[in-house]
């Protein structure tokens, strides 16, 4: 079968879907190769409009446990600044493409059920705090608390129209590094009581899952399926921002620390974090001492706790978080792209994703 995705590329040709002109990104020195970011579940497409604003197409690899709920999903998230991956999704079919001459197999099949979205400005908190951990990137405390107070604000208006995301991580948290400010996605496997339970429902990512979730050693995605299930992670992603430093030994192939790290409630990264907290932010430290201890998602902090113990927010404007040296967009970002079919990741040079103004100048 052909590839479509390569094809469209090679053929240079912008097709319009949904009403926007658009063409595959190439990686610069893979010439032909379109540039991908791959998990177990899914595959992403980035591409570029003919303004040269950057989009995704995500595909599923199996079935997508809401596939008839996919529309429904953008219409329940709050149109809040770093919901945008969220709510301007769009559920792709044939009949997206606005010229007949395409819609035929392969691509009217490649792109049904897909998700169109708009690709987010900002960097994984996987990418930066792996950067942070080797010395390549400094986070000054001004940024943390920034951080904190955008991400945990975030899943406050989330528990307000009682949604939890399900799937918070640091793949799936990004930073703008210009603001300071969290924008999340991979919004596919949200709770909204609208929403039916999935036969085979998502557990989480493995680093991030709540130690009550375990049951007979197996964590229970069933037991999150309910409003403020974000909070655990929270927890854990406001303590990684708050105590992350040069030379850190994460045990985690996710997040810092590895899920049996959580499921023990100690360990090695987890027992240095909470010294770190413990001198440089105590208040930080007692809310993640109440999430471990926690039996529930309900008598775990509430993101307005966290928010409360950064302080006062300043007035002064935020700069943008200092980087070390220019880093292009692959570095930034080599964790997670890969080839299609070959190398390990697509190595981009021209494209910043962490500099305005975010655009693709080829």
């Amino acid at each position: 079968m052909a590839d479509p995705i390569t094809e469209w590329l090679e053929s240079g040709q912008f097709i319009s879907i949904e009403g926007m002109d658009l063409l595959p990104l190439s990686a610069d020195e893979l010439p032909g190769a379109p540039v991908i970011m791959k998990s177990t579940r899914s595959e992403v497409f980035f591409m570029r409009d003919s303004g040269g604003e950057l989009w995704a197409i995500k595909r599923f690899l199996s079935d997508h446990p809401h596939i008839s709920k996919r529309d429904l999903i953008k219409t329940l998230i709050p149109h809040r600044p770093g919901f945008e991956a969220g709510y301007m999704r769009r559920v792709l079919t044939r009949e997206s493409i606005s010229n007949p001459g395409f819609r035929k197999p392969p691509l009217s099949t490649w792109i049904e059920n897909a998700v169109l979205m708009p690709a987010v400005k900002g960097t994984s908190w996987a990418v930066i705090s792996a950067a942070i951990i080797k010395g390549e990137q400094y986070l000054p405390r001004k940024h943390r608390l920034k951080l904190i107070r955008s991400l945990s604000e975030k899943i406050q208006w989330l528990e307000g129209q009682e949604i939890s995301h399900r799937d918070l991580s640091a793949a799936n948290v990004c930073v703008d590094l210009r603001d300071a400010e969290i924008h999340l996605v991979d919004w596919d496997v949200i709770f909204h009581s609208s929403l039916p339970m999935p036969a085979r429902i998502g557990r989480g990512t493995t680093g991030y899952r709540a130690p009550f979730l375990n049951v007979r050693g197996v964590s229970d995605g069933r037991l999150s399926w309910k409003p403020r299930a974000d909070r655990f992670s929270l927890a854990l992603l406001n303590a990684e921002i708050l105590s992350i430093s040069e030379g850190l030994q994460a045990t985690g192939e996710n997040g810092l620390c590895h899920q049996d790290e959580l499921y023990n409630r100690a360990g090695p990264c987890l027992d240095a974090m909470r010294i770190i907290l413990k001198a440089n932010y105590p208040k930080a430290a007692g809310l993640l001492q109440r999430a471990l201890s926690a039996q529930s998602f309900e008598e775990c902090p509430p993101p307005e706790d966290w928010a409360a113990s950064t302080g006062t927010e300043p007035s002064s404007r935020t700069v943008p978080i200092p980087i070390r040296g220019p880093v292009p967009f692959a570095e930034l970002n080599r964790a997670l792209f890969t080839q299609r079919r070959h190398s390990s990741y697509v190595k981009l040079k021209r494209h910043l994703f962490a500099r305005p103004p975010f655009k693709v100048n080829l």
